[in-house]
């Protein structure tokens, strides 16, 4: 289980992270050694509880962005087709889907050029379909797709992702200001062992988070607080 723990980790481009990242991941352990594991319980506790209890039918919303993931020799993975297809099912007529992500390993074509193509074959029309393909993880899909928002779009944003991913877009969306809900890929919540081990990742990464914002904030490092606000 632990090999397959770290392939998980680095699949979540933790190398991309700058000094002040490394730096904070490195509190984040030292508190996770400190509390003897009890502060990533508590995040697992969350993140499970949030995948478990995410509507599937979410209410109106003004824009609809859906989270990238990593493709697999150029081809959509089986999640990142679930999240796509839901918001194909939820887009209203005139509604603009746009996706997020961009060119990772060895990929040639981005997760938004890739997860386009897969709607227009479903009969989405393409001038209904926006992407954001310069991003490559989840805090920086939605920091850029913030920045392509006109000052005069201040609706609703409905983000989809799968359930084990929900609670750490919710945050981070959050603390970029924005007015979001989420929306779960899959119309129930049955954690699968892969789901369960994704679930630990991500409250990993979720703690990982909340440790490097309180420091960023306790001591005003800009830089940092610049990449998460």
């Amino acid at each position: 289980m632990g090999s397959r723990i770290l392939k998980l980790i680095k699949r979540s481009r933790i190398h991309l992270v700058g000094w002040d990242g490394w730096f904070t991941l490195i509190l984040s352990i030292l508190l996770l050694t400190l509390t003897a594991g009890l502060s990533l319980a508590w995040a697992f506790r969350y993140v499970w509880r949030v995948a478990r209890q995410t509507g599937y039918q979410p209410g109106p919303a003004d824009f609809i962005w859906v989270l990238g993931r990593q493709l697999k020799d150029n081809h959509i993975s089986s999640r990142f087709q679930q999240r796509l297809d839901r918001a194909a099912t939820l887009k209203r007529p005139g509604q603009v889907i746009m996706i997020l992500g961009g060119r990772t390993g060895t990929n040639t074509l981005s997760e938004a050029a890739a997860g386009k193509a897969y709607l227009v074959a479903q009969g989405i029309p393409e001038n209904e379909i926006g992407v954001e393909d310069k991003s490559r993880h989840t805090l920086e899909n939605l920091r850029n797709a913030r920045s392509r928002m006109a000052e005069t779009d201040t609706g609703r944003i409905l983000v989809i992702t799968n359930r084990y991913h929900l609670a750490r877009s919710y945050i981070m969306g959050r603390g970029l200001g924005l007015n979001l809900d989420t929306c779960a890929a899959e119309s129930m919540f049955k954690p699968s062992r892969s789901d369960r081990l994704l679930i630990l990742r991500e409250a990993f990464f979720l703690h990982w988070y909340h440790v490097g914002r309180i420091w960023s904030e306790w001591t005003g490092n800009q830089k940092s607080l610049a990449h998460i606000r």
